[in-house]
């Protein structure tokens, strides 16, 4: 693969296991330009960050790398008159700041819970031999989360499915009055 440009989003380790997964299994994660985190992304990018440093190798597992743009790209070249004066603007975006991480890091978690619920839902739906925690099981090993490494358990799991299931009878409830 070309020479990215990438930024670095702390999400916990089930969460970058679970964008890897559904990514194709990739160490960088390359949005579509028509993508909402791309629009998240391009909102929160910044010049220059203040105190930026790498992120350390002990922490690597819990960061996601976002492509930003290829480091080299095919530019047209043009010429100028001697006389002209042409004013070239060399600063890009290429930092997300703190805001940035918080506001990416919360909408994939938010998309992780969605496909989450969605998987459950035909799990159980569509088969009435699979249990509850086979379904999640399965879940976790679709999406190669492991099971208590890095945040997330599959009894964390099965209690947001439980609050979810229950919200979703209580909001499907309808109301006859006679």
């Amino acid at each position: 693969m070309e020479e990215m440009i990438t930024v670095d989003v702390r999400v916990g380790r089930y969460l970058r296991d679970f964008v890897v997964s559904s990514s194709g299994g990739g160490d960088v994660f390359v949005p579509g330009k028509d993508s909402v985190i791309w629009g998240l992304l391009k909102q929160h990018l910044i010049t220059s960050a203040v105190g930026w440093q790498p992120v350390p190798d002990e922490l690597r597992r819990e960061y996601i790398r976002i492509a930003l743009r290829p480091t080299r790209c095919s530019a047209k070249s043009y010429s100028v008159p001697a006389d002209r004066v042409q004013s070239v603007n060399t600063l890009f975006r290429c930092y997300l700041s703190r805001t940035g991480e918080r506001v990416v890091a919360r909408f994939l978690n938010k998309e992780f819970k969605k496909t989450f619920h969605d998987y459950m839902r035909g799990c159980l739906r569509n088969t009435d031999t699979v249990s509850i925690k086979d379904a999640i099981e399965n879940f976790m090993i679709d999406h190669n989360i492991s099971d208590g490494d890095g945040g997330i358990t599959h009894e964390m799991l099965r209690k947001d499915w439980y609050r979810y299931s229950t919200t979703e009878q209580r909001e499907n409830l309808v109301s006859i009055n006679i």
